[in-house]
């Protein structure tokens, strides 16, 4: 299995973007891209020419739609048959998601905390969803530079308000391309681990939570218990034993990943190991370090993750973080 780097949040001509989905996938693969999910506003015209796209560039395209209505954008992946969400109201959307679940759909809510009307039209995330459970990922990060972004500070912590409430939700990020800018910033790109570059494996990645998001280098946490010395990764559920609730964290860099396609200055680099109690460590990385170890008591910790801080494009900053694994004891 392969930790691959995909686009999650795209336009075409097809709705309001000015790529074809050709030069779309040609600049993707310019910069490192293995896969895009095409994901127009409410329409799956785009993917017409998907096989011409794919066999030429060798980027693999998720089929998708971004549904852009008055109360929020929500994104949907992987179905083959549209979803109509026309005749819904915002107490009433949950119907529309299990449709996209019989498919063997994924839907993830865009933007969430994005300026509304009438600087974007329902871009601002107003449906009242009572079972959270029902949501697969919420796009965190969006739009180039994501981490300085106030906006996405708040759909942050969002994510991390519903993982301390024990639900198990992905976190990605979403460039929400729409058009091929060289100077709009450092991109950040969701990193599925995956056997194979198919829709099936992007759905199970994302499902289980097999998921890492950076700007930069891609930021790795995986590790064993203690007691039974039992490995596990990111989107593991993991059982600890009260008795002996220790383990030990392996925290990784690679900076291999996009290769010339990011910069960082010479510096020591910070991770954090969060939880549900907070900041539980801290492993330095003196420029080129690329692993760390740490030992943790987990003991009524029932998510963690790692969280990489530095400085980019000069500004002290998050430049990656990993979706958590999660603990029942």
């Amino acid at each position: 299995m392969e930790w691959q780097p995909y686009e999650l949040h795209t336009h075409t001509l097809h709705s309001d973007g000015q790529h074809t989905l050709m030069e779309m996938a040609t600049e993707a693969k310019k910069i490192g891209i293995k896969g895009i999910a095409l994901t127009d506003h409410n329409t799956m015209s785009g993917l017409v020419d998907q096989e011409l796209v794919e066999d030429k560039t060798g980027i693999h395209i998720v089929h998708g739609l971004e549904w852009t209505t008055f109360y929020g954008h929500m994104l949907i992946i992987g179905i083959e048959e549209y979803v109509d969400w026309r005749i819904l109201t915002p107490v009433d959307i949950e119907q529309s998601i299990k449709q996209v679940h019989k498919q063997g759909g994924l839907v993830g809510i865009a933007h969430p905390f994005c300026l509304g009307t009438p600087i974007c039209t329902g871009c601002f995330w107003e449906y009242e969803i009572s079972d959270w459970g029902l949501i697969d990922y919420i796009e965190v990060w969006s739009e180039p530079f994501p981490s300085i972004r106030k906006l996405n500070k708040r759909a942050f912590d969002l994510w991390t308000d519903k993982l301390n409430l024990g639900l198990k939700i992905a976190a990605t990020s979403g460039r929400d391309w729409h058009k091929t800018n060289p100077n709009e910033g450092p991109l950040a790109l969701t990193y599925l681990h995956m056997d194979a570059n198919t829709t099936v494996q992007v759905i199970k990645a994302l499902k289980q939570g097999n998921v890492s998001v950076t700007q930069g280098p891609l930021l790795l946490l995986s590790g064993k218990v203690c007691l039974n010395g039992k490995t596990f990764s990111l989107g593991d559920n993991v059982e600890i034993s009260n008795d002996d609730p220790n383990i030990k964290v392996d925290v990784q860099l690679d900076y291999l990943a996009r290769q010339g396609m990011w910069e960082l200055p010479t510096q020591s680099l910070q991770v954090l190991i969060k939880s549900n109690k907070g900041i539980l460590k801290e492993c330095l990385f003196e420029s080129g370090n690329k692993e760390a170890s740490v030992y943790i008591n987990v003991r009524d910790v029932i998510w963690l993750r790692a969280e990489l801080y530095g400085v980019l494009n000069n500004i002290r900053t998050m430049i990656a973080f990993t979706n958590p694994i999660y603990f029942h004891q």
